[in-house]
């Protein structure tokens, strides 16, 4: 987890991949390993929507979903197509391997990304006031016997980690219950 901030345009660069179709159908949690951690506090979706907006600088359709978990798709999908496409990335992430990364943002937060394009925004201010539960429980946001390498030895996290975990929590919730709350058009 490097300490340099990430700049809109960077992630356009590296972040430019969208899906199109998929199969959409609902994951059966007992098909892949999941982590214990669901957080019981949620994201606030109308700040992490204005946040993936400015990262992908107003030019790219997504799919939101109910934790706040961010997809992005073709631009003009009609909305039904665009919620089946985003949750077999979910699907693809979840059924492969969930490696993520951490990535500080030019205004503060964090990004989450991981090996499909789905993203988790984590506010600064939001992570900063549920700091107390992140820190008790970011260790059950590791799936059942995973080992996860950090530069401080074998799960041991800094708080770029912790945040990761959080995230990565998320984006299980939402991929276990796959239910979109907006699918969000470019400006």
């Amino acid at each position: 987890m490097g300490t340099s901030m990430i700049t809109r345009r960077e992630l356009l660069v590296t972040g430019s991949m969208f899906v199109t179709f998929g199969s959409g159908k609902k994951l059966q949690a007992s098909s892949f390993p999941v982590p214990k951690w669901r957080p019981k506090f949620h994201p606030p979706l109308k700040e992490i929507i204005g946040r993936f907006q400015y990262y992908r600088n107003n030019a790219q359709d997504f799919v939101i979903f109910k934790n706040g978990t961010c997809v992005p798709v073709e631009n003009g999908t009609p909305a039904s197509d665009a919620i089946v496409a985003a949750k077999l990335v979910l699907e693809k992430i979840v059924n492969f391997h969930p490696d993520f990364q951490t990535l500080p943002m030019d205004d503060g937060n964090f990004l989450v990304t991981y090996n499909q394009p789905a993203f988790n925004v984590i506010l600064r201010r939001n992570a900063q006031s549920h700091w107390a539960q992140i820190e008790r429980h970011h260790l059950e946001g590791l799936l059942k016997d995973e080992v996860i390498i950090s530069p401080a030895g074998h799960n041991i996290f800094d708080d770029m980690g912790k945040i990761g975990l959080l995230g990565r929590s998320y984006m299980f919730m939402d991929a276990i219950n796959p239910r979109a709350a907006r699918v969000i058009r470019k400006v």
